[in-house]
């Protein structure tokens, strides 16, 4: 009987008095440290402000070049029924590269020294604070952990208000 007792008292009182939550990592915390032959900054790295279309909401963003179309859709499908409208999905090249057009010269610029990306296939997941808290590739393992952590980063930030 007390073999039972002493996990389920560990147990309750984890529960009640325990903290238990998850975390996804924070990229450049210390700068950018000269990525990608970028300008350096020191402290935080944070995306500008004209590279999100809305503040203090989460962003999936995902480059979109020539014809990958199809793929793109499907990729933005997925994440619209997963999160509804908790996050916003931002896809910058072909018709969509408007808005970031105007701060940088061209997308290569735009994925180098903006989001700090050596990847043209990358999806980067920004948080509400505009830090880049991951890449993922476009291959179906890669997006259920971009799922997986989005909704991490969703939970924590909605406890946290």
């Amino acid at each position: 009987m007390v073999m039972l007792a002493i996990p389920a008292a560990i147990f309750t009182f984890l529960k009640f008095f325990g903290d238990n939550r998850f975390d996804v990592e924070i990229f450049y915390q210390n700068g950018n440290e000269g990525v990608n032959d970028c300008p350096m900054t020191s402290g935080q790295y944070y995306l500008a402000d004209s590279l999100i279309s809305f503040p203090n909401r989460i962003h999936i963003v995902l480059f979109v070049e020539g014809n990958d179309s199809t793929q793109v859709r499907n990729i933005k499908a997925r994440l619209l029924d997963t999160f509804n409208d908790q996050v916003s999905i931002s896809l910058i090249g072909g018709a969509d590269f408007d808005m970031a057009s105007q701060v940088y010269e061209n997308i290569d610029k735009i994925i180098t020294c903006g989001f700090l990306s050596k990847d043209k296939d990358d999806l980067i997941l920004v948080d509400s604070q505009r830090r880049i808290r991951g890449y993922y590739k476009r291959d179906l393992d890669e997006i259920d952990r971009l799922i997986v952590e989005t909704k991490i980063i969703v939970e924590n930030e909605q406890r946290d208000e």
